[in-house]
């Protein structure tokens, strides 16, 4: 199977942040929920997907590499962990750049998404081939970072049923009409779900605290 073309960089590189990271780093971690993915510029890392001890582990390189980009398309926890070989640096895609890109250059970023949609997809289908078969039984819940619009209102309508419905009580954030409840803090909140056959049958929202978002957008700024 030939390698997936690497994405063109050099249009992409005026819309992200570049993000430098040494040897040792660890850039993914699998299991955990992430917000936004990587394109690799320059440097290496090492693909763990900890199928089998002795198992060989993947190294990749080549510019333009994506790195995150199953979970940040799909939602899902990351499905291996990636540590840095070699120093480097990545641009950093997220919804905030795809929002700017799509406003200025939006055949740029339909084809950037097709491009990580393509590649997502082959790596899946390499994930089932060298995972041994009783780890790739699919688990009997999964858990999704919310990443659109339906997924959200999967778990606004959820909480709608339990808080409305079964526990009959009144909320002042209800819309009865569209039987959800929402209020202003999913708007920057980690909203995720717990996903069962295909049903949503939990929700949980993080929001983070105003003084720790103002320290983490200080630390983005430099």
């Amino acid at each position: 199977m030939s390698a997936p073309a690497a994405v063109n960089l050099d249009r992409l590189g005026p819309f992200c942040r570049l993000m430098p990271f040494n040897a040792g780093d660890v850039l993914r971690r699998k299991g955990q929920h992430y917000r936004d993915m990587y394109l690799i510029s320059s440097g290496c890392v090492e693909v763990d997907r900890e199928a089998s001890a002795g198992a060989a582990k993947p190294i990749v390189s080549r510019p333009g590499s994506p790195i995150g980009e199953i979970a940040f398309l799909r939602g899902c926890a990351a499905t291996a962990t990636v540590t840095a070989t070699a120093a480097g640096t990545a641009l950093v895609i997220d919804d905030a750049m795809l929002a700017q890109l799509e406003e200025s250059e939006p055949d740029l970023a339909a084809g950037l998404l097709r491009r990580l949609a393509e590649i997502a997809e082959e790596r899946t289908s390499e994930n089932l081939i060298f995972t041994p078969k009783a780890s790739a039984r699919p688990q009997a819940i999964d858990v999704y970072l919310c990443r659109n619009k339906e997924m959200l209102e999967s778990a606004m309508r959820l909480r709608y049923e339990v808080y409305c419905q079964e526990l009959g009580r009144r909320s002042p954030h209800a819309d009865h009409e569209r039987r959800i409840i929402t209020d202003d803090l999913d708007a920057s909140a980690h909203v995720f779900v717990a996903v069962e056959a295909g049903k949503t049958i939990g929700t949980l929202r993080a929001n983070a605290s105003a003084k720790a978002r103002s320290a983490c957008s200080r630390s983005s700024m430099g």
